[in-house]
């Protein structure tokens, strides 16, 4: 990065009026500045690495229009939209919002995820910090997966028992039961109680002992955290073969 550009980052980052703030091409928060934090109410650390869908109301969540919003900026270049946002607490705010689709050396960026990426595919991802859930929850969410959310092992293998999901995502690093235990407790079950379902660990450990182990307590996959969205969707496709053709 020249100087140029440096002065250009602090100054955006300094900007308290507006929430100005970069997106990846699958919706996920990658920089936030000082006006993002104060009218959104999350903190950079807290906000980069959530989905775009996460400030927007239920109904719009529901129906795509995250997802919409971007594939006509990358269309467009520019698109502008106005409606009900919401905020960390809940509350609730109406945004003029414009969304710039940014070119690097007069290439285009890559297209936005589609919204039916993951269509029809039920989920229960496990994890102890709400934030992350959370987070995750939504990116998938805007990819068309239905997410049901655990908060512990316990919790995680009882959704299981109840409602057969497609695959099960889970934290590795959890107080009381960790992964490696949910896992070993999936596997256990019988295969009509949920006990062959795909799984994939999520972790911040990222070496290569520990995707063996992972794989060797009987998850399929270790992913390593933060996860851009795309090569998650690409590990929970490898886990369900016959899903491979969906759209992307």
């Amino acid at each position: 990065m020249n100087l140029a550009d440096d002065q250009f980052r602090l100054l955006v980052e300094s900007v308290q009026d507006y929430a100005i703030y970069l997106l990846d091409p699958s919706g996920l928060v990658r920089s936030w500045n000082a006006g993002a934090e104060r009218l959104k109410g999350y903190t950079a650390e807290e906000a980069i690495g959530r989905s775009l869908a996460t400030f927007f109301i239920p109904d719009d969540r529901a129906s795509g229009k995250p997802q919409q919003l971007l594939a006509a900026a990358l269309k467009f270049g520019r698109y502008e939209d106005s409606g009900w946002r919401v905020r960390k607490d809940g509350s609730q705010f109406w945004a003029n919002a414009v969304i710039t689709a940014l070119f690097e050396d007069g290439r285009a960026a890559p297209a936005p995820l589609s919204p039916t990426a993951l269509g029809g595919i039920r989920i229960v991802l496990v994890d102890d910090d709400e934030d992350t859930r959370q987070a995750i929850a939504d990116a998938l969410a805007s990819v068309g997966a239905s997410v049901e959310q655990a908060v512990s092992a316990s919790d995680a293998v009882q959704r299981l028992q109840l409602n057969r999901p497609d695959v099960l995502l889970s934290d590795i690093g959890m107080p009381l039961e960790d992964g490696y235990a949910l896992i070993r407790r999936v596997r256990s079950l019988a295969p009509d109680l949920g006990g062959d379902v795909p799984a994939i660990a999520l972790t911040a450990y990222a070496r290569h002992e520990d995707a063996t182990k992972a794989e060797a307590s009987g998850f399929q996959l270790h992913v390593s955290k933060p996860v851009a969205l795309e090569d998650l969707i690409d590990a929970i496709r490898s886990c369900l073969p016959s899903r491979s053709g969906t759209a992307r």
